[in-house]
């Protein structure tokens, strides 16, 4: 299936499984330009907005995306706008993630994850901005998983949000298998994570590491707003819209995620080693 979109606008759509605008599931070619995902769910399970699933076989199922934004969607699970899985390939050109959440999982925007070390996922972003996206588990803003090939070129992460690992990016690869990946020209300002790597979080990893993160790329402090500070002490305390971070005794109460993956009847389940650890 090949599909083309253009100046479209994806907003309020709900589903009850897998991509709450969009499922491009197996041998499919689907291609973005100038659209909108706004407020898009995905109830219980992957991709507020988008899930491609791709399967072994011939061709991956294959996405790119110029000038799109993806804004205040939110999933149950995995990919807060976009959930990348099995045999995929996707590209991201100045597109722009922003307030997307994970609720319960990884990936506020985007998780990619791989079927195998034969059928990997690949993602390329290109001058893309991940601002104030959130998520439970690891990567507030993207969660690159076991088998994946990611790259990310003069990418903005400001103020994305994880619970566990890597505040803006999170890369977990097999020590067996390492992913493969590359960070070069992005900037990071004020993401947050509740354990390792405010920024990035590397787990067996080939390309990256922390003397390229640092000299590849900028991160900058944030000044603090003194005066921001002072109007919310002035103000009566409300329920915060993000969940403060919790201890480990919490998080490790939490069941680990069996439905990482969107349904597909004839995909076959996870070994156990795609497990979260």
């Amino acid at each position: 299936s090949i599909a083309d979109f253009q100046t479209v606008i994806f907003r309020k759509n709900h589903c009850a499984i897998d991509g709450g605008a969009i499922n491009a599931n197996i041998y499919t070619q689907v291609s973005f330009k100038n659209c909108l995902f706004e407020e898009n769910i995905a109830r219980k399970k992957n991709g507020g907005a988008i899930v491609l699933l791709g399967k072994e076989g011939p061709s991956p199922t294959k996405a790119t995306f110029h000038q799109v934004t993806f804004r205040r969607n939110q999933c149950q699970v995995s990919g807060g706008a976009l959930n990348a899985n099995d045999f995929t390939r996707s590209h991201f050109v100045e597109c722009i993630f922003e307030e997307n959440r994970s609720q319960t999982k990884n990936g506020g925007a985007v998780l990619v994850l791989g079927q195998d070390s034969k059928y990997p996922s690949d993602a390329r972003f290109s001058k893309v901005i991940f601002r104030k996206n959130y998520c439970f588990g690891s990567g507030g803003a993207v969660n690159a998983n076991i088998f994946t090939i990611s790259i990310f070129e003069q990418c903005l992460f400001e103020k994305n949000i994880a619970e566990e690992n890597g505040g803006g990016i999170f890369i977990r690869g097999l020590k067996r298998i390492p992913n493969k990946a590359t960070v070069r020209g992005c900037h990071f300002v004020g993401n947050v994570a509740g354990k390792i790597g405010a920024d990035v979080a590397l787990n067996a990893v080939k390309g990256v590491n922390e003397f390229t993160l640092l000299h590849e790329n900028t991160v900058e402090i944030p000044e603090p707003d003194f005066l921001a500070e002072e109007l919310e002490e002035s103000q009566p305390k409300l329920k915060s819209e993000t969940p403060n971070l919790l201890d480990e005794a919490e998080l490790q109460s939490i069941p680990k995620d069996s439905d990482a993956m969107p349904e597909e009847s004839s995909t076959p389940e996870k070994k156990s080693d795609m497990d979260e650890p």
